[in-house]
């Protein structure tokens, strides 16, 4: 079948409108939601409008009137939370968190204190999100008028609202009465002293007899105000006399301590201190309000180094003076430690004092040594050529002993020293004899520990110092001359003999006589003739060889 040019065009066009009505769609709804959302963006404000502030009376009397305020957030995107902020008269504020009850709604209830001024008061809010955002960087004002007392206490002539017991505390109350700005209310108001403002747990203490007094002086009797370090309070009771409505307000003042007396020149500690050995201080403290016995004293030593030591502490002392007892540890650095005493009372009261003390470090000790394992009780003497091995017994109570020496003296005045690094197990120090000099030698001893202290022996342990004998080899002196002797007489034996042989073997220089012999001469054998010719001499020579005749 063939498509013609107008079906072709026919399907494109329809084609065309499905695909827009599909797309049509979604499209429309993004909008719509854009549209909605734009909407929400438009009405965002930075301030809350005066329309959405509800006060329910703009006009109260201080500590009698409440007020009701509302705000609603409607405007303020994401609002989560919310404070209101009354300004005063004269620069003062207080800001208090609002209730957020339902929606974007919240609320406050609020009851003017009794130092808030006579006057107009400035209301704001601060509205913010979740993450502490501020909402409305646009504040709107509201306005209350407040009717106020003002009224308040001083303890002049100081100003100081504290005292000690036995002492007198002014106190002067201000009042400015709003029964002039408000005749139809009229205010009087009485005076007592209490221990707290919870009036569950309130104990009134004194009355302060007469209404509206403006000042009265109060004696801080210790029988009345049993505890110091504390807060009592001036209790006004103010009441309306046409609603006989009464509201409390309070101005506190504390009955000061006398602290512990710690008295300093009565402090004595030791001349000499020591690591690792005790040692005791006493100070003489004492306490005005407190029995000495319920005075709890303290010491604390800091190392040169900054490092806080045990709190040693003494209570239940029967009279003023306190000892404690107090201790270095081993390996603690030497050197200006510093003293920490505290005093502190049962009622808080606190009272410190320091001192420094000097550390010092305990000398090594020598309980003895041996030579080549013979305590040193008297002279040792010692072969030349053999080695003179030390061994020793030493001790240090509050560090480590870092080495040792041994100097041996001679009588020509000459040294020898060796020193060594000291090791607790199988220490000894050797020295070879053949590095010194035959002869008498006198033994020093020095330990030296950790702190650079040191010990010298030198007559600690019986009659020291101890003398060693380098005694010589006889027999090693003579031997040389005793092999050269023995050599020359072996060298004189041999040549005697030798000698005594070759006199012995040597012919005798005589002319000896010839005598003829009766016999007849032989006749001469025939040689054979592998022999060779003889010589005319050899042959001359042996017939005469034959008629010698030897004389022994």
């Amino acid at each position: 079948m063939k498509l013609n040019k107008k079906h072709i065009a026919v399907t494109l066009i329809l084609f065309s409108i499905i695909s827009g009505f599909f797309l049509w769609q979604p499209h429309a709804q993004i909008s719509e939601n854009s549209s909605h959302h734009s909407d929400r963006i438009k009405i965002s404000q930075t301030a809350i409008s005066p329309e959405n502030i509800h006060i329910n009376n703009t006009i109260i009397t201080s500590l009698f009137d409440p007020v009701l305020i509302k705000i609603n957030t409607t405007e303020l995107l994401y609002a989560n939370y919310s404070k209101v902020k009354f300004q005063y008269p004269g620069g003062s504020s207080d800001i208090f968190d609002m209730e957020h009850t339902t929606g974007e709604n919240f609320t406050y209830t609020y009851v003017p204190p009794y130092y808030v001024p006579n006057g107009t008061t400035i209301i704001t809010f601060q509205v913010y999100n979740e993450s502490g955002v501020l909402l409305n960087t646009e504040l709107t004002q509201t306005q209350l008028f407040i009717y106020s007392n003002y009224y308040a206490a001083d303890f002049p002539p100081n100003y100081d609202n504290e005292g000690y017991l036995n002492e007198t505390l002014n106190v002067k109350i201000l009042i400015d009465n709003i029964s002039a700005y408000e005749p139809q209310r009229n205010f009087i108001y009485q005076i007592s002293i209490v221990n707290s403002t919870d009036l569950s747990s309130q104990t009134t203490i004194k009355y302060i007899p007469g209404d509206n007094i403006e000042g009265f002086s109060l004696f801080l009797n210790e029988s009345l105000f049993t505890k110091v370090n504390k807060y009592y309070y001036v209790k006004v009771n103010l009441t309306d006399e046409a609603s006989g409505r009464t509201e409390p307000t309070y101005f506190r003042f504390k009955v000061l301590n006398h602290n512990p007396e710690i008295l300093e020149n009565t402090l004595s500690v030791p001349a000499e201190i020591y690591r690792t050995i005790d040692f005791d201080i006493s100070i003489n403290v004492t306490d005005i309000e407190s029995a000495i016995q319920d005075v709890n004293v303290s010491a604390q030593l800091t190392t040169p180094l900054g490092l806080k030591l045990g709190l040693v502490e003494e209570s239940d002392n029967t009279d003023n003076n306190f000892t404690l007892t107090l201790n270095v540890a081993k390996n603690r650095p030497i050197g200006q430690y510093l003293l920490n005493i505290t005093a502190v009372d049962p009622d808080g009261g606190q009272n410190s004092f320091i001192h420094y003390l000097s550390i010092l470090n305990l000398n090594p000790e020598i309980n003895n040594f041996w030579i080549n394992g013979l305590s040193p009780v008297q002279q040792i003497s010692v072969f030349y050529g053999e080695d003179i091995t030390f061994t020793f017994d030493v001790s240090d109570e509050d560090s480590n002993i870092e080495y040792i020496t041994v100097s041996l003296l001679n009588e020509d005045n000459d040294w020898f020293n060796i020193t060594k690094l000291y090791s607790p197990a199988n220490f000894e120090i050797t020295i070879r004899s053949i590095d010194l000099l035959r002869g008498t030698w006198n033994v020093y001893i020095s330990v030296t520990d950790s702190d650079g202290a040191t010990t010298s022996l030198t007559s600690d342990i019986g009659q020291a110092p101890k003398q060693i004998r380098i005694v010589p080899d006889a027999l090693g002196l003579i031997m040389p001359w005793v092999t050269l002797i023995v050599g020359l007489l072996i060298g004189l034996l041999i040549g005697i003999a030798v000698a005594y042989k070759l006199i012995k073997r040597k012919p005798s220089t005589k002319p000896v006589k010839q005598t003829p012999s009766k016999k007849a001469p032989s006749q001469p054998q025939e040689k054979t003739k592998t022999e060779p010719e003889e010589k005319p001499e050899e042959k001359k020579e042996k017939p005469t060889q034959k008629k010698i005749k030897r004389r022994l």
